[in-house]
């Protein structure tokens, strides 16, 4: 075994924090730049400053989102020609994170996506990945996927608190998985439902139609003939369904 002293431990030690001292401090410049540059690139966006946009993306630049097909840089910039600043605007950004890997840096954040149809504004919670390469001194934007937050908006009805009794229980779903089960109970006057260790409150739509704020699906209960409540339908916002039987 290599011996070494104790002074030249501790020298080797001083010296491998003081070699690694300024990559660390790199890094968080880097994390700075990189927030910067998309910040620069979203207040270009929101000004429709085409050229300081296209000036923050590479030639080979692609950005995908939850309603158009990837677009190219080129594509995007000819969209963005056609669209109004009252059109869209992202506002608000914040949790911004950022992971370096060498020349390369990935950046998310949540913002909210300000849309105008005519006098009416439509707001949406949304989150963006940007995918930076560092080119000389600076970033360029390489790829971004932007999807919307789900966010509930529609507006519960009142229902006798006597009725939620009926859906209080433990529902399995089809593949009986003991971790699946979902259990209903009754807080405070409101519906609460538990999946996972995840708890969310209720709202009634209607008579046995149920929806969360931070989904946009919802669940119908199951009655029997003689009105006793036997499981339930979720119901995906895209149409499909799938079914879960009330088993205590």
């Amino acid at each position: 075994m290599l011996r070494v002293s104790r002074s030249l431990t501790v020298c080797l030690s001083l010296f491998g924090i003081a070699s690694s001292l300024p990559l660390t401090l790199a890094q968080e410049s880097d994390k700075e730049a990189v927030i910067k540059t998309s910040q620069a690139w979203n207040d270009a966006f929101n000004r429709r400053d085409l050229e300081a946009y296209g000036r923050h993306m590479s030639d080979g630049f692609v950005g995908t989102t939850d309603e158009v097909p990837p677009m190219t840089k080129a594509a995007l910039i000819h969209f963005l020609s056609g669209r109004p600043l009252e059109y869209v605007q992202r506002k608000e950004a914040h949790d911004f994170d950022v992971h370096i890997f060498g020349d390369t840096a990935i950046l998310t954040y949540a913002f909210t996506s300000f849309n105008a149809w005519g006098d009416t504004m439509i707001k949406f919670p949304s989150r963006r990945i940007e995918v930076f390469k560092k080119n000389g001194g600076g970033w360029l934007a390489v790829a971004s996927q932007q999807c919307y937050v789900p966010t509930n908006h529609r507006t519960p009805i009142d229902i006798d608190s006597k009725v939620l009794m009926d859906y209080v229980g433990e529902y399995d779903w089809p593949r009986h998985d003991v971790r699946d089960i979902d259990k209903y109970r009754i807080e405070d006057g409101q519906l609460m439902g538990e999946w996972r260790g995840d708890k969310r409150q209720f709202l009634p739509m209607q008579k046995d139609t149920f929806f969360t704020r931070d989904d946009l699906g919802w669940t119908t209960f199951v009655r029997d003939p003689q009105g006793r409540v036997t499981g339930y339908v979720y119901h995906w916002a895209d149409g499909q369904e799938i079914m879960a039987k009330k088993i205590r």
